[in-house]
């Protein structure tokens, strides 16, 4: 059953159907959805880091033919990271282009004057809604003998669809860059080689260490329990590291630059209609109870086991997953409920790495 949902899920995201697609199953198959594990485990987190004030500027973007049916513009199901399109075969097949400048919060201009919004997506990539196209692409970066670098300038092969026809197609961006303009975010993978690390960096930990900063860290609270965990032994805490995927550093350059440019934050900013709700939200407020406890509502913990991801690092599909499995527990009171399945969404798309 898990390998035949497989298949509906890649034949229905390949097909582009508009069609949910939990209506193409029969209720009896749900039971499948909720625990099924297909395959084999998909890893996260592209090489790459680029900020927001780095997008922001004017760019150019060529588009492909449009379609009816949405194409995975080359990418592979789910996405590699060492397995990219050519963006140089669309540039020079491309059949349209569209120039947009990109400026701080979220606002997006087109150069016959349509606006529109834009907005990140994590580090990885920017999403743009202008002139009745929605637009996605990931930042472009290059992998060299394990050493990666961002060019921020560029885009990978993305996607459009003008929302309108309902058609599809392929693009690729590249910004219109101001001399003296930094174009690279370099990832700690590079940062790292010049780092001068002690000799215990690369030294085995064995199990008897692991057990005594686990009880260091079960010492000092109680909120949470903290244990061993078997693969880690014999490993040095280079290679541990190692496995928590890429880290997001900043190079002194970009802090300068960042905070020459920052602005406040949709979050920070207050708009009027914010300021005539205030008193409907207090009301509100009012109304709620001060904690719900998701572990322990009633009496009944309706979260469950802690997940050990392993080396899976997609996270976002795992928290986000087991959030709704929990709230789905508590509105249907039913604890036992297995959960949903985390393999579903990640093999739907190839927008997922």
């Amino acid at each position: 059953l898990a390998q035949a949902l497989c298949i509906i899920v890649f034949t229905a995201c390949t097909l582009g159907t508009s069609v949910p697609l939990l209506q193409l199953l029969k209720p009896t198959a749900m039971k499948g959805i909720a625990a099924m594990s297909c395959f084999t485990v998909v890893a996260a987190d592209l090489p790459v880091h680029c900020l927001r004030h780095q997008i922001e500027g004017n760019w150019k973007f060529f588009m492909s033919k449009e379609s009816y049916v949405r194409p995975d513009c080359g990418h592979q199901h789910p996405d590699v990271m060492d397995g990219q399109p050519d963006v140089d075969a669309l540039r020079q097949t491309h059949e349209g282009q569209l120039l947009v400048t990109l400026q701080s919060p979220k606002h997006a201009k087109t150069a016959d004057g349509h606006e529109g919004d834009w907005t990140m997506v994590y580090d990885e990539g920017f999403e743009v809604n202008v002139k009745g196209i929605n637009m996605f692409a990931f930042s472009f970066y290059t992998l060299n003998e394990g050493r990666n670098q961002s060019h921020c300038h560029r885009t990978q092969v993305g996607w459009y669809r003008q929302v309108e026809r309902g058609t599809w197609g392929c693009y690729y961006g590249e910004k219109q860059v101001d001399s003296g303009e930094s174009l690279l975010a370099v990832t700690s993978e590079l940062v790292a080689k010049d780092k001068a690390w002690s000799k215990d960096y690369d030294s085995t930990m064995e199990e008897q260490e692991h057990a005594r900063v686990v009880a260091a860290i079960n010492s000092k609270q109680n909120s949470w329990t903290a244990r061993t965990y078997d693969r880690f032994n014999g490993k040095s805490l280079r290679e541990v590291n190692d496995m928590a995927g890429i880290k997001r550093s900043f190079l002194p350059g970009d802090i300068r630059e960042y905070k020459e440019k920052r602005e406040n934050s949709l979050l920070q900013i207050t708009f009027p209609m914010q300021q005539r709700n205030r008193s409907n939200r207090r009301l509100k407020r009012a109304q709620m109870p001060k904690s719900l406890d998701w572990s322990n509502k009633d009496g009944v913990d309706f979260v469950g086991e802690t997940m050990d991801q392993g080396s899976c690092g997609s996270c976002f599909a795992v928290s986000t997953t087991n959030m709704l499995s929990a709230r789905h527990r508590i509105k249907t009171n039913n604890s036992k409920f297995e959960g949903w399945s985390i393999q579903f969404p990640l093999f739907c798309s190839e927008y997922n790495q």
